[in-house]
């Protein structure tokens, strides 16, 4: 029996057990309330306020709130501790910084990552197969020449990697997303750039873990305007998961019903794209239409405990219907199932501020979904759903909200805004742009 048989009739037995699947239901009201506590801390980033906020067990009471961006938990030097590492502003002196990790929190005061250049699109995976989590951004190297710069761990508590590299992309841009999965299960994280530039996008490209690290070279994948890493078919190797350039033309994005599709992992990495989702494929809710933006977000997760990862979609410029009128780019998330045929439309459900249990409502220019994330954040082993909303006016224009759906349940789910963590002059935060990765 093959490995990849052996992973699906797991998959499939296993789903079997499972409740219903999950109904999503219409209507809801209240303004959104803050979220009660979980298992696990929550970091949201506010990249107007110059902010990452650190939910202590999403409990908005419990918040810390640091300088950076793109912030990634993980155990970065070995002790068992889950640490923060972000990205500075310049003026902050740009690059990485870790906070510790510490049996009462993060350290007061953030280390300096040394010898590598990790300026944008920070990222984590074990890409030597060492056991240790390295650390991977883009950063100039001169005019117009984009690096990729390797901290390989364990990172030393005064910021020193075990050793770092340099990567040429080719590129006169830092890549718009950076993501890491193990592509071509050999135990090793590959890692995948994305680089949708204005007018005609550029492939992503493809590098390869190996016992030494990361390789030299590339090779190059379809062009995505989005992506994102897991297993969705349960065979044991991610998959790459990117929402489709039309014609390879970024600049059409915004006006694109949007397309998701799916790249298979293998012994030779991803292929070409095989599964083709829109909102026109049988079971997804909704139908194509002009600006919805299908795929803007994605994030790659095992919501049911089947063993296939599940896909949530954001919809960002879904216009919803309310007493006979349209509410523009209001948004939704559409989450897709997982399962050892791939991903289909089977199964599939939407949630937005309108669905019963979601605190908030639906307004024009919400953007809700405009940032997705799925998390194992009630410490079960399954996922929960988790989205962002930068655009939503809570207590001042563009202040953003975050959502917090339990295995991407609308009961139980919870909502924090900057307002219920004390803050005041929030016009222009967009709370809830980025999550923990």
């Amino acid at each position: 029996m093959s490995v990849r048989l052996t992973f699906a009739l797991r998959c499939a037995s296993v789903a079997a057990l499972l409740t219903a699947p999950l109904v999503l239901a219409p209507a809801a009201g209240a303004a959104p309330k803050a979220a009660s506590a979980l298992p696990a801390d929550i970091v949201v980033t506010a990249p107007g306020g110059d902010y990452v906020s650190v939910l202590t067990k999403g409990d908005p009471g419990r918040h810390r709130e640091l300088p950076g961006a793109r912030p990634v938990v993980r155990d970065l030097d070995g002790d068992g501790l889950k640490d923060l590492a972000v990205q500075r502003d310049q003026e902050d002196g740009g690059g990485v910084a870790v906070y510790w990790g510490t049996d009462s929190g993060y350290a007061a005061e953030p280390t300096a990552v040394k010898g590598a250049t990790l300026d944008s699109g920070l990222t984590a995976g074990d890409f030597d197969g060492d056991g240790h989590v390295d650390l991977i951004a883009a950063g100039p190297e001169g005019p117009g020449d984009v690096r990729l710069g390797v901290a390989y761990g364990p990172l030393k508590r005064d910021g020193s990697p075990a050793r770092t590299a340099k990567l040429d992309t080719g590129e006169t841009f830092a890549p718009d997303e950076i993501v890491s999965g193990d592509f071509n299960g050999d135990g090793r994280a590959d890692v995948v750039t994305e680089h949708s530039f204005e007018e005609a996008g550029h492939p992503s490209q493809l590098w390869t873990g190996s016992a030494k690290g990361l390789g030299t070279t590339s090779r190059e994948l379809a062009i995505a305007g989005a992506m994102a890493a897991g297993d969705v078919d349960g065979d044991g190797v991610d998959d790459l998961v990117i929402r489709a350039v039309p014609d390879g033309l970024v600049e059409e994005l915004d006006f694109d019903h949007g397309t998701v599709q799916v790249l298979y992992g293998s012994g030779t990495g991803p292929g070409k794209p095989v599964s083709t989702i829109t909102q026109n494929t049988k079971g997804v809710p909704g139908v194509n239409e002009d600006g919805d933006a299908f795929g803007a977000s994605l994030a790659v997760g095992d919501v049911d405990g089947d063993g296939c990862a599940d896909v949530a979609v954001g919809v960002p410029g879904e216009a919803l219907k309310r007493d006979g009128g349209n509410l523009a780019d209001a948004g939704s998330v559409v989450l897709l199932k997982g399962s050892w045929k791939g991903l289909t439309g089977e199964g599939a459900t939407a949630v937005n501020q309108d669905t019963k249990g979601v605190p908030g409502v639906s307004e024009a220019g919400d953007g809700f979904g405009s940032v997705v994330s799925l998390r194992d954040i009630e410490g079960d082993g399954r996922t929960s759903l988790v989205v962002g909303a930068p655009g939503e006016d809570t207590d001042a224009e563009d202040s953003g909200a975050a959502w917090v759906l339990p295995k991407g349940a609308a009961s139980g789910a919870r909502a924090v805004n900057p307002g219920d963590l004390g803050r005041t002059g929030n016009e222009g935060a967009r709370f809830g742009a980025d999550f923990g990765r």
